[in-house]
């Protein structure tokens, strides 16, 4: 305990990470998210405005023509367990998730959970903007309570990252504790989760003689992405096509760490200012506007994102000869 007192446990970390791999340790990533807890008892709504229950065919129709939602965020709400909806005056304002799987596999940070028995998992609770502040998450958490008793759910878990004081706010209000830390770090390839006082994670390792146990993160779908577009790079080279990614965000960098993908990746496009003009792949790869396809049609087109990836689809389907698509979720393959 000493050791952890005299040397904040993110130096530890950043240290013995990038030792590995021969980096300086000042490049590493690191992102902490707490794990709290609460055991479940009756509570009631105090809005009248409010009218709080689960997901309807009407509210999924909603997010699904909504803007503000991609079809990812649209599919989390109808493949949860439990989608609990707050409405006001009709209109979905709120929305929360929850599972009571055994095995749960977080969609967002994709790490496979094992909740204990008569446990559920709080997850996915987003308020609409200009409805924030009035307590309605406060009052969702309530009837999550009320909820619990019925499903015979006994104790409740949710994450919210450290930096997020509304929602630890929030969370801590509605008479949650904090059971357990989370730090995420990533330098390059290497994706860790260093997980304290929870031993709810598969493939967990428990380091130091303290209860401190590391988990990976995200490395089975960098590998799935990356071993089956290999293959598909290899046909690229044999029949020399032209291949451009759309999306230059971190799907594109993962992309492109492929060796043989990048021999064929003649540049990458977005719809984002910021990133066009810039380069990926250390400078090899430059970043076009999307209309570039149509001035320069490449053979291929990459959908470099998961949470948009229809959108993007469609985006490259309006133009009058658009080329191959292919798309990496749920598996890589063409449309």
């Amino acid at each position: 305990m000493l050791l952890i007192k005299k040397f904040p446990l993110s130096k530890i970390l950043k240290r013995s990470v990038c030792i590995g791999v021969g980096r300086k340790y000042m490049n590493t990533k690191i992102s902490r998210e707490l794990i709290f807890r609460k055991e479940i008892s009756n509570t009631y709504c105090d809005l009248a405005n409010i009218d709080i229950g689960m997901l309807s065919p009407q509210d999924l129709q909603y997010y699904t023509e909504s803007k503000k939602y991609s079809s990812i965020d649209v599919n989390r709400l109808r493949e949860a367990d439990y989608c609990i909806i707050a409405r006001q005056e009709g209109h979905p304002v709120h929305h929360s998730c929850i599972s009571t799987s055994q095995y749960f596999e977080h969609p967002r940070k994709e790490l496979a959970i094992d909740i204990c028995a008569n446990g559920g998992y709080v997850y996915n609770v987003k308020t609409e903007t200009e409805y924030r502040g009035q307590g309605i998450a406060l009052e969702v958490l309530k009837y999550i309570d009320r909820f619990a008793t019925t499903e015979g759910i006994e104790r409740i878990y949710a994450d919210v990252d450290a930096k997020n004081h509304a929602s630890k706010k929030l969370f801590q209000k509605s008479g949650y504790t904090i059971c357990g830390i989370l730090d995420y770090i990533q330098y390059g390839s290497l994706s860790f989760v260093i997980n304290r006082g929870t031993k709810f994670y598969y493939n967990s390792y428990r380091i130091l003689p303290f209860n401190i146990h590391l988990s990976k993160y995200r490395s089975s779908r960098r590998r799935r992405i990356q071993s089956d577009i290999s293959e598909c790079a290899s046909v690229w080279q044999e029949q020399n096509r032209s291949v451009v990614l759309f999306g230059a965000g971190n799907h594109a960098e993962e992309v492109l760490e492929v060796e043989s993908v990048r021999f064929s990746v003649s540049y990458a496009v977005d719809e984002s200012t910021d990133k066009i003009g810039t380069t990926l792949s250390g400078g090899e790869v430059p970043v076009r506007p999307l209309d570039a396809i149509s001035e320069n049609p490449p053979d291929i087109v990459v959908i470099c994102s998961r949470a948009f990836q229809q959108e993007m689809v469609t985006r490259v389907k309006e133009y009058d000869k658009f080329p191959r698509i292919l798309t990496l979720y749920p598996t890589v393959g063409y449309e």
